[in-house]
């Protein structure tokens, strides 16, 4: 039984596909991974695009040509590529109507209603142990009908199974280590259908850096994430899970064995910061002594840092670090049910801004347009910003909707249209508070300034001027800054692959990677054995 298992997103990275495409070959050799990006991803195109768009489908008429004639295929996607994967589907019925289609990833769990649509199952939850049951009872000729965590079409009607108990820590330190450079992937190209995947592919689309997901689960509830979902099918969810480290050390050990070139690890789990002190002293003795390169975490909530942990990893390696704020107004924040007021993200600022010698600027996830904010709303923002320790940086997002979530529910108990209105934003409105939002990355305005500033902002939903000319020059400087610490760092993830290539054939990153550790080294030789006893002592405690 040959299974294509296809994965739809912006990149190559899709740390949940490789983890499950790894687990299905254990047990199922017959089985390729196939990786196919929509639109023209690689970090120079998305700045600079080139050549014709491609019609949606035109290019679903050519993957579905190369997907059929397989006795199962298996999509994970988001649900912004589901419009894709939809007529990719269409097309490979068409063209090859015995092929069973399964549909799972994200979209599958936030919205399988819409999914099953179009698949003959849906995965609706962790997909290891369940999709096993299904694969095997369809090769081996055996009822399928009763895998858990499936929705599957039979005739005109849908049976839904149960979920199935999530996989402990024992069990995902178990699985083995997320597909890399593995000799049977292959990747989608116009007219050149799907082409085994090279080191080429891997600088175009991650440059130097290799990205990963170490523990699952969060702990808050926001009812803008796609958590709110996933808590809502298992409780459990909310109860963070993670391999050993040693299984963690040989997955990144595995990276670095088949490309040397990767610089960079880059750590995407929901609440990283979360983890016990303890797990996080022996992982950074473990990543000091095994990997030894810079890597950022992007994973962080306000509630969780400490400088006893930031210390640890800062001295292992940390480089960068990536916190969501979303709101200085405690209001949006009780809205979103995020417990992360005013106060404690100051003091975790606070917290950060002690070691940034030693680490690029941060990153804070600020999000914007929100159509029931008020005018009080937008400035409690902008000056929550404004009082942040500088430098640093901001991943402006405005309001989008998931589906199922908490916060679709919100809206639709709000007001009719509230919900059209959110989902109508693809870049931030090109007002005055949104342009002070990157110029607050850039510089920190005389107060008097800012007082006449907030003084004009308005929530975007409100009729006001526009500033689309200041925007695009201020989004511009806030890209470029970026990119400077970027270089500075040797971070590259904002970097295309072949210029990121170049610097690591030359050996500089080598070299300015070094140098920075041994003055890094240096800076904490000169000081008392964490930060937290740097404050103690200058308390006098």
């Amino acid at each position: 039984m040959r299974v294509a298992l296809v994965n739809v997103e912006d990149g190559i990275a899709s740390n949940g596909f490789r983890r499950m495409a790894s687990h299905v070959k254990s047990y199922h050799p017959e089985t390729t991974s196939c990786y196919v990006i929509p639109d023209q991803n690689a970090l120079w195109e998305r700045a600079f695009p080139s050549g014709p768009s491609r019609s949606r489908t035109d290019f679903a008429d050519q993957v579905a040509e190369s997907l059929s004639g397989w006795d199962l295929v298996g999509f994970s996607s988001v649900t912004m590529r589901a419009p894709t994967v939809e007529a990719i589907i269409a097309r490979l019925r068409a063209k090859s109507p015995e092929t069973y289609i399964v549909w799972g990833g994200s979209h599958g769990i936030m919205a399988p209603e819409a999914a099953i649509e179009h698949a003959d199952a849906v995965c609706t939850g962790e997909g290891e142990r369940p999709f096993q049951i299904l694969l095997e009872s369809l090769r081996d000729g055996r009822d399928h009908f009763h895998a858990p965590n499936f929705w599957l079409r039979r005739g005109e009607s849908v049976v839904k199974n149960s979920f199935d108990p999530l996989l402990s820590s024992a069990e995902l330190n178990d699985l083995p280590p997320p597909e890399y450079a593995d000799p049977d992937e292959a990747i989608f190209e116009t007219n050149s259908g799907f082409v085994p995947m090279r080191r080429r592919h891997y600088l175009r689309y991650n440059g130097l850096s290799y990205r990963t997901i170490w523990s699952i689960g969060c702990p808050f509830h926001c009812t803008y994430c796609g958590n709110t979902k996933f808590i809502a099918n298992d409780p459990g969810y909310r109860k963070i899970r993670h391999s050993e480290v040693d299984t963690l050390m040989r997955e990144l050990r595995n990276v670095v064995t088949r490309h040397p070139h990767v610089r960079s690890m880059i750590f995407e789990d929901d609440s990283f910061m979360a983890l016990k002190t303890e797990v996080i002293e022996e992982f950074c003795e473990a990543y000091r002594e095994e990997i030894g390169i810079p890597f950022t975490v992007t994973g962080v909530i306000p509630n969780y840092v400490q400088q006893r942990k930031l210390d640890l990893l800062v001295r292992a390696g940390l480089v960068r670090i990536r916190m969501g704020i979303q709101s200085g107004s405690d209001r949006i924040l009780d809205f979103y049910k995020r417990p992360s007021p005013r106060k404690k993200v100051m003091e975790a600022a606070e917290v950060i801004h002690r070691f940034q010698p030693h680490m690029m600027p941060p990153d804070y996830d600020i999000i914007a347009d929100n159509p029931i904010e008020t005018e009080e709303d937008v400035r409690d923002t902008l000056q929550l910003i404004y009082d942040l320790p500088r430098p640093f940086h901001l991943n402006l997002f405005s309001l989008t909707i998931m589906p199922n979530t908490e916060l679709e529910c919100q809206f639709d108990d709000l007001a009719v249209g509230l919900k059209d209105a959110i989902q109508s934003y693809r870049r931030l409105a090109p007002t005055l508070a949104n342009a002070t939002l990157y110029l607050l990355c850039l510089v920190k305005p005389p107060r008097w300034m800012m007082k006449r500033i907030l003084e004009r902002a308005k929530p975007s939903h409100l009729p006001q001027p526009e500033y689309p000319l200041s925007h695009k020059i201020l989004r511009t400087l806030w890209t470029l800054r970026r990119s400077w610490h970027h270089f500075r760092f040797m971070g590259f993830i904002n970097y295309p692959g072949a210029l990121a290539y170049s610097l690591y054939r030359s050996g500089l990153v080598a070299t300015r990677q070094r140098a920075r550790a041994i003055w890094s080294r240096r800076l904490f030789a000169k000081t008392p054995k964490t930060v937290a006893d740097t404050v103690a002592a200058a308390d006098g405690t």
